[in-house]
């Protein structure tokens, strides 16, 4: 019983990240295809590149409250309003993937308990002493608390970083 509950909360971490982080990251497209729609005129690309986000604009009209709320992002200014709300957007994008992540390790460890536990049941009923239930056994396991932070840096950190780089290499360059 108390690996069912466990196995509850690791689904609804991986449900809620995973729709949260559909959310934001609907939310950073949109804001890139705005910031792309008003960016200084490139006459070669720029005509075909706009028809293109207005095509993409009037056949997501059912998003239109996520495209008012969309921020578009002043690369020439990164403490603007809107620069720093697509930043708390990417992350919010982050903490949603950092809990979806965290409720797959949490449901891999698990099944792999649940497997062991199998087993061992096994081997006692082969010996002919089967002496504990399944509930007496899953009583006896002790479940460490899943850290969000687990994969944080080699997940979230690094990239990022690597984002913020290139951010300031394109506005320097």
């Amino acid at each position: 019983m108390m690996l069912f509950r466990e196995k509850k909360k690791a689904w609804w971490k991986i449900i809620v990240g995973f729709f949260g982080g559909i959310i934001c990251l609907i939310l950073l497209m949109m804001s890139w295809l705005k910031m792309i729609y008003v960016l200084p005129n490139i006459e070669i690309l720029s005509r075909p590149i706009k028809k293109l986000i207005n095509g993409i604009y009037n056949k997501t009209s059912f998003l239109d409250p996520l495209w008012q709320y969309a921020p578009i992002p002043n690369i020439d200014n990164l403490l603007s309003k809107e620069f720093v709300l697509f930043f708390i957007i990417s992350v919010i994008f982050v903490i949603f993937m950092i809990l979806m992540n965290s409720g797959k390790l949490q449901l891999r460890k698990l099944n792999k308990i649940e497997q062991k536990i199998q087993d061992q049941i096994l081997e006692e009923s082969i010996k002919g002493n089967l002496a504990r239930s399944r509930e007496e056994i899953e009583r006896d396991v002790w479940l460490p608390e899943q850290s969000l932070l687990a994969s944080f840096h080699a997940l979230y950190i690094a990239p990022l970083i690597v984002g913020i780089i290139l951010i300031f290499l394109e506005k320097f360059l």
